[in-house]
């Protein structure tokens, strides 16, 4: 699940064989009719059911396929976590009036506080979770209602040096250097920057679509 929507929500195309959408368990073959069987088992009913939600959420969503070829259609937010495996984009369609944040962890490990240094500041609200029970997931996020609608947190730039500082005394500068070049690259802000803070269940993919304030 974690794998489509990096497909879906990646710039490009998107191919994917007959069948591919229930999980089967051998690959296409032209001359068989698919294992049409396995819908009634729950995880690959679930799974279909995930990938008719996340065809409809991308023909309804002009961000994720209106500006694929340019970098004004998408931005990293997170590309650099090696150790945790975790990636961040934002997608945006042709005249920048919508906005989407993509979350992946392609990791069995859960972060219940994952921070992302955002471009600006703004709300975001959850519009796909692969971690849902009703698509064979851990529920991770269900029942915690704060995980639907996040806002973006304005983080002081001496604050973050001095926190980060005390915690790796060694490594503070570095860090901090690291935090504050990824936070200005957009937003040119010198004294602050917004930091998005997300509940981050295991093996997921998680869509944010950007509240408008009107």
């Amino acid at each position: 699940r974690s794998l489509y929507v990096y497909q879906y929500t990646h710039p490009g195309a998107k191919l994917n064989f007959m069948g591919n959408e229930f999980a089967p368990y051998t690959e296409w073959r032209h001359y068989e009719e698919l294992e049409w069987f396995m819908l009634k088992y729950p995880g690959h009913k679930s799974m279909q059911d995930f990938v008719r939600e996340l065809n409809h959420f991308y023909l309804e969503n002009s961000a994720l396929w209106e500006d694929d070829r340019s970098w004004e259609g998408f931005s990293w937010v997170m590309a650099d976590d090696d150790e945790n495996s975790v990636f961040a984009y934002i997608r945006r369609n042709a005249d920048q009036s919508e906005e989407i944040l993509c979350v992946l962890n392609f990791t069995p490990k859960s972060f219940p506080g994952y921070k992302l240094v955002m471009p600006g500041e703004g709300s975001w609200r959850l519009a796909l979770d692969s971690d849902a029970e009703r698509f064979g997931g851990s529920s991770y996020l269900e029942g915690d209602a704060s995980c639907h609608l996040l806002q973006t947190n304005k983080v002081l730039v001496k604050e973050h040096k001095a926190k980060t500082a005390e915690k790796y005394p060694e490594q503070g500068a570095v860090e901090a250097g690291r935090v504050k070049e990824q936070a200005f690259t957009e937003s040119k802000n010198q004294d602050h920057y917004w930091e998005l803070d997300i509940k981050l269940p295991p093996l997921s993919g998680l869509i944010y679509i950007k509240e408008n304030k009107d």
